[in-house]
């Protein structure tokens, strides 16, 4: 990795890094009893990236689901119709399946982005606090 790369990933982080004060003007309080009241305290900062892991959780997983029932059918097809037909027969069905698959790759990278930036303003707020 070169020394431009660096700086180029360096630069996105710290867009994400910078999402979430992990010195907060107000003195920290007591937690709330209750372990619903509890989490939702303790998530205070972080919930939009939580939502947004579960969304696209969520939404990746109906992917898979789809990727594997239309790979079903393509079993099916390749059985039923003669190789030179498939394209004429159920073209527009594969640039779906294609569309799919590069659908679910962008959704797993932002996914995976998300999830190194919550992770990244957790830690940065954890290594806050022992310096106190």
């Amino acid at each position: 990795m070169t020394e431009r790369d660096k700086e180029r990933g360096s630069a996105l982080w710290r867009c994400f890094e910078q999402r979430v004060d992990p010195y907060p003007s107000e003195a920290p309080r007591t937690p709330p009893r209750g372990f619903a009241a509890f989490l939702w305290e303790g998530t205070r900062g972080l919930r939009p990236y939580i939502l947004g892991m579960t969304l696209l959780t969520a939404t990746i997983g109906a992917f898979e689901a789809l990727l594997f029932a239309l790979l079903g059918r393509l079993v099916d097809w390749l059985g039923q119709v003669p190789p030179s037909q498939i394209w004429d027969r159920h073209g527009e069905r594969l640039l779906w399946l294609c569309a799919i698959v590069l659908g679910s790759v962008g959704l797993v990278a932002l996914q995976t982005l998300l999830r190194t930036c919550s992770k990244s303003s957790e830690q940065e707020s954890q290594e806050g606090q022992m310096d106190e």
